[in-house]
């Protein structure tokens, strides 16, 4: 309940100050590459907070890379949907490794490969 109280809140946040940027009478938001350092962190943050709140990191991605003027908003959509794309692979991955090693009077049917 308490993650997603939290989770709700960055949410919201966020809607605010996306609400709040949007360029008025056409102009453009400046981008700027992000500093290694700041990506860095930034990832690890955004990757500690989704594994956390068992969310995909895209949608806490797509809006960092708004909110810090990193790219445009057809860059930031794209490269949140593939952030969320390999994450999905990724638990697809870690569930098919784990899936067959679980003990067989466990009640999985319909759940275990082959």
């Amino acid at each position: 309940m308490l993650y997603k109280t939290i989770v709700s809140l960055i949410l919201f946040y966020t809607a605010f100050r996306l609400l709040r940027l949007h360029p008025k009478n056409n102009q453009s938001v400046v981008e700027h590459p992000a500093p290694f350092w700041a990506a860095l962190l930034s990832g690890a943050g955004i990757g500690f907070v989704a594994g956390l709140s068992g969310v995909g990191g895209g949608i806490f991605f797509g809006p960092l890379l708004l909110l810090a003027c990193w790219a445009e908003a057809r860059f930031a959509v794209g490269a949140a949907a593939a952030f969320n794309l390999v994450n999905l692979l990724t638990g697809l991955a870690g569930h098919l490794a784990i899936i067959s090693s679980l003990p067989a009077a466990l009640p999985l049917e319909g759940w275990r490969p082959g």
